[in-house]
C-alpha cells in the first residue's frame, strides 16, 4: 500500500512575508498586516479577492463581521418546464449568488445568510442592468472562522439560488446550469441584539446560538 501524499503548506504572506493569521479547521488565512486573504489549496496558497461589504468598522461590541463567499455565475435552465423558463427568467443570465463561508447550524430550520444575500441582490436588478454590491476596497475587520472552501462553496450556490427563485415558481424538477467566473471573499457586517444575529440591515435575524464557532462567544 502506498503512503498517501500530504501536502505542506508554508502560512506566510506572499506579500509581505507576516505570518498568516487563522484557526485549525479555516480554509483561508489573513495576513493581519496588509489585510490580505489567501486561500489553502493543493497546489499552495491562492490570493483571493478580499473586500468588505456593510462599512468599515467593528469596533462596536454588538458588531461583527463573518465571511461570505460571492460568485460571479451564469446562469440558465438545464432542465425546466415552460412555466419555471418563464416565471424564473429573471433569475438566469449573469448573476451574483452569495454563500456562507462560515458554519451555521440548522440552515433548513434557521434560514441562511447567503440566501438572504442573494435574494436583496436580486430585489435591487432593473431589468437590463446587474448593480454592484457597495463594497469597500480596504478591508477593516478580518472576519473569522472561515471554514468552507470556495469549491464546497460553490456546490452550495445551487441550492442558494433555488431557494431563491422558490417563492416565484415552484422549483422541483429545475436543474440549473451554472458557469463560475469570479469568486470574492467578503468580510461582511453583522449586528448582535439580545441573543441575535442580524445580516447588514436586512430583515432576516438569526438566534446567536446558530453560530458554532464564531466570535459571538464574547458575551456581553
Amino acid at each position: 500500500m502506498g503512503i498517501p501524499a500530504i501536502n505542506v503548506v508554508c502560512l506566510r504572506c506572499q506579500s509581505c512575508g507576516e505570518h498568516l493569521a487563522g484557526r485549525d479547521f479555516d480554509r483561508v488565512f489573513f495576513c493581519p498586516a496588509c489585510r490580505r486573504a489567501f486561500e489553502a489549496g493543493p497546489t499552495g496558497l491562492e490570493e483571493l479577492e478580499f473586500r468588505e461589504a456593510g462599512g468599515t468598522g467593528g469596533a462596536d461590541a454588538d458588531e461583527l463581521f463573518l465571511p461570505m463567499w460571492m460568485f460571479d455565475v451564469d446562469v440558465q435552465a438545464a432542465r425546466a418546464s415552460d412555466e419555471q423558463r418563464t416565471r424564473a427568467a429573471g433569475f438566469f443570465g449573469r448573476v451574483k449568488v452569495f454563500v456562507s463561508a462560515f458554519r451555521l447550524s440548522h440552515k433548513g430550520f434557521y434560514g441562511d445568510p447567503g440566501v438572504a444575500l442573494t435574494r436583496h441582490w436580486y430585489l435591487k436588478v432593473k431589468p437590463g442592468e446587474a448593480p454592484e454590491p457597495a463594497l469597500e476596497k480596504t478591508v477593516g475587520v478580518i472576519p473569522p472562522g472561515c471554514t468552507v472552501g470556495s469549491s464546497r462553496a460553490m456546490q452550495y450556490a445551487e441550492p442558494v439560488l433555488l431557494l431563491v427563485i422558490d417563492p416565484v415558481v415552484d422549483v422541483t424538477g429545475l436543474e440549473l446550469k451554472m458557469a463560475f467566473e469570479k469568486k470574492t471573499l467578503l468580510s461582511v457586517r453583522f449586528h448582535r441584539n439580545d441573543r441575535r444575529v442580524k445580516c447588514l440591515d436586512l430583515a432576516e435575524e438569526y438566534p446567536e446560538h446558530a453560530f458554532p464557532d464564531l466570535v459571538c462567544s464574547a458575551d456581553k
